[in-house]
């Protein structure tokens, strides 16, 4: 699956950023949760591998706040967690397995993010100017 990242500059639509994602479901088999996935406010834009097993007490904290959420993926509540609390927060809170990239459409900047151990593998080449790859397993 490929979710371009657009944004209009005078009429002119320029690609930012693209997301490739083959996903190994187990936490949410429907469509609800696959990836690449976008927040419900549509800033963020995340593409997501590993586990985070604290997911059903933050999905709780964000349904107590009122969010509603689409599906019943461990990514979609650190997208929203995300979304709501902002990054550094989230990673406060998340306990898991993870490696992943969050694209900020607002500020227009790629987070490249791993657990604190570093079990899920997250790798990246950058050339200035022309293009940054990410892979994970």
């Amino acid at each position: 699956m490929v979710d371009p990242i657009l944004t209009v500059h005078g009429g002119l639509i320029a690609v930012t950023c693209f997301f490739f994602h083959s996903r190994l479901a187990i936490q949410d088999l429907s469509p609800m949760g696959h990836q690449p996935m976008v927040s419900l406010c549509g800033r963020f834009c995340i593409s997501f591998n590993g586990e985070i097993y604290n997911f059903r007490d933050l999905s709780a904290e964000l349904l107590s706040l009122g969010i509603a959420l689409r599906g019943h993926s461990d990514t979609e509540v650190i997208l929203e967690y995300i979304a709501h609390f902002g990054l550094e927060k989230a990673l406060k809170c998340v306990i898991g397995m993870f490696a992943f990239s969050l694209y900020d459409r607002n500020t227009e900047r790629l987070y490249l993010v791993r657990d604190r151990i570093g079990e899920k593998p997250l790798y990246w080449f950058f050339r200035p100017g022309k293009a940054c790859i990410c892979l994970g397993d």
